[in-house]
């Protein structure tokens, strides 16, 4: 960066995540896609993730005691293990895909796992989020938020 006097913004776009410690980059790199569309956005995210107190990196132990609750949309659920995923720096990727699997109570994306088997966080996330939003689709307007555990059907 030096050589191009800190202007080529392309290039402290790609060289920042490495400056930055593995925790940080394990949350900027696992941030939801298309949940950033501004520099103001990337900070209000930053400052509402690490301020109030420094937070130890979390471990691949986290995750595997993170059950989807009872009553819990596969939407709130998605926010919560993915806010505890952020916080685990460098974890393989099979390690994340195994726990979101065994702590999952909707059996509509269980089945849709064992058919698709995601090999990596994102193809994870995106069938999750599908899930999601068929479920909030098959929501009935003043329907409570729940989960679907005997749901059959596919889409």
């Amino acid at each position: 960066m030096a050589a191009d006097d800190g202007t080529n913004e392309k290039v402290f776009a790609n060289y920042s995540p490495l400056a930055l410690k593995p925790n940080v980059r394990s949350w900027l790199m696992h941030l939801p896609e298309n949940s950033i569309s501004s520099w103001a956005d990337l900070c209000n995210e930053f400052v509402g993730a690490f301020t109030g107190g420094h937070q130890e990196p979390g471990r691949p132990s986290d995750l595997q005691v993170l059950p989807q609750k009872e009553g819990e949309s596969l939407r709130k659920y998605m926010q919560r293990f993915s806010q505890v995923h952020r916080n685990i720096p460098e974890i393989h990727p099979t390690a994340v895909i195994v726990a979101f699997y065994s702590n999952m109570r909707n059996r509509r994306i269980c089945s849709k796992m064992n058919v698709w088997l995601p090999k990596t966080i994102n193809e994870l996330y995106t069938l999750a989020n599908k899930c999601a939003r068929a479920e909030e689709g098959r929501r009935l307007p003043g329907d409570e938020v729940g989960i679907e555990v005997d749901s059959e059907d596919d889409e």
